[in-house]
């Protein structure tokens, strides 16, 4: 044990440090009673031989911590599970800056920490879950930018943030399952810029100031059901993508079955793997337009109708739905409907110099094709006026005026639902 002479408040030093932590919970404990007011160092020391056997545990469990500060950079834990369970680390600022955990899991259930800053800029090792539940991080400032995260789940479900900030930047999950269900958090919360991040929930989250994800890319969708936010919420450049397989799968061992197979898989039907995105999708939307994030907002509103039609729809009952979306992206696209629109002018067009009664000049060919686009426009008293004169030049001396009347209607509805298609595509893209 030695001063710092930095400040008033003593240092055990490594090595000391580390022969009180393998007298146990007890003597730690007892001895942190003796020495309320102490910093602690365990910077630079190797665990792994102190782990009786290879993969054994290192524990923290029920260690208490004094009001000093915490100091584990570049520490190395080795390969095993590490414990930190009902670990409480004082007052002080905590520093696992460097840290190595290796293989295998890391708990820090129900730890609690104090008023001091945290810092985790760690690698959380490979083949390991990371545990982090019911932990209370304190007041201060939380920090765990540019860590590494090999684990398949990381979980700080149920944790307590204070009135610090709360900071996870460009921190790498190698397709890690995040989850912050049901957290406290009193401050501001920023996800920016995260690495292979595959699924992230905040479902029955509480925040009381925004909640800041710029830059997020999740293979699954956000869960936000049952979130409560009580400033804004940021979800700059968020990407998301919806799984999906076919409606029909079936296993056949008959060679001559399987190329029907392969054809069914592609042709039929699709079907949303996670029955739990139309509900995911219907709260993102419910955020985006409380934020003001209409595009967003159209996104998700899109998606959410596919995966409901993916899911609940039969075949049949799906077709409607699909006719909307193919023609407009569920009112996303101002291009779609006015590319049909104009192809169903041309096509009209040529369906009119088929059955007019002579169709031998470029001249009477461009008639038809006006006249066409006259008939896509049929609320216009113009264009009315504009028909009745196509129909008697081209029209009322051939034996087919029978068909053409019906198709101009055709055209008409046609029209109709496109120029609407159309102005709600406009009207959602500059909507303020």
């Amino acid at each position: 044990m030695t001063d710092n002479h930095e400040s008033d408040v003593p240092t055990l030093e490594p090595q000391a440090a580390l022969e009180l932590w393998k007298q146990g919970s007890k003597v730690w404990n007892d001895w942190v009673a003796e020495n309320p007011i102490y910093n602690i160092d365990f910077s630079e020391l190797d665990f792994e031989p102190c782990r009786s056997v290879p993969s054994s545990s290192i524990s923290f469990d029920d260690y208490r911590f004094p009001k000093g500060q915490v100091n584990f950079t570049n520490t190395h834990f080795g390969d095993g599970p590490t414990l930190f369970n009902n670990t409480s680390f004082g007052e002080g600022d905590v520093d696992f800056s460097g840290v190595f955990f290796g293989r295998f899991d890391l708990v820090f259930t129900n730890a609690k920490f104090g008023k001091g800053k945290i810092r985790f800029l760690a690698d959380f090792g490979q083949e390991s879950d990371v545990n982090f539940q019911g932990t209370d991080f304190g007041d201060g400032e939380t920090d765990f930018s540019d860590s590494v995260f090999h684990a398949g789940k990381v979980d700080f479900s149920h944790c307590y943030f204070g009135k610090g900030q709360v900071t996870f930047n460009k921190v790498k999950y190698s397709h890690a399952n995040v989850l912050f269900e049901k957290i406290y958090c009193a401050a501001d919360f920023t996800m920016t810029s995260p690495e292979d991040l595959k699924d992230l929930s905040f479902r029955g989250a509480t925040l009381e100031r925004s909640l800041d994800l710029k830059k997020v890319s999740t293979l699954s969708v956000i869960d936000l059901v049952g979130t409560r936010i009580s400033n804004q919420l940021s979800l700059f450049h968020y990407t998301y993508n919806i799984h999906r397989e076919p409606r029909y799968r079936k296993v056949y061992t008959d060679r001559q079955k399987i190329s029907y197979r392969l054809k069914r898989r592609y042709l039929s039907p699709l079907k949303s793997r996670r029955p739990y995105d139309s509900e995911k999708l219907n709260r993102l939307k419910e955020l985006a337009e409380v934020n003001k994030d209409h595009g967003l907002a159209l996104r998700a509103n899109a998606d959410e109708h596919r995966v409901r039609r993916w899911r609940t729809m039969s075949t049949a009952h799906s077709m409607l739905d699909m006719l909307y979306s193919g023609l407009c992206d569920y009112g996303q696209s101002i291009l779609r409907p006015l590319l049909y629109w104009w192809l169903s002018i041309v096509m009209f067009g040529g369906v009119y110099a088929m059955l007019a009664s002579t169709t031998t000049s470029v001249r009477q060919v461009w008639e038809l094709m006006m006249f066409s686009a006259a008939n896509s426009l049929p609320f216009l008293a113009q264009a009315r006026t504009a028909r009745g004169i196509g129909i008697d030049t081209h029209f009322v001396q051939s034996d087919m005026l029978a068909w053409v009347i019906p198709i101009v209607l055709f055209q008409g509805v046609v029209s109709v639902v496109l120029v609407f298609l159309l102005g709600l595509g406009l009207r959602n893209r500059f909507r303020l």
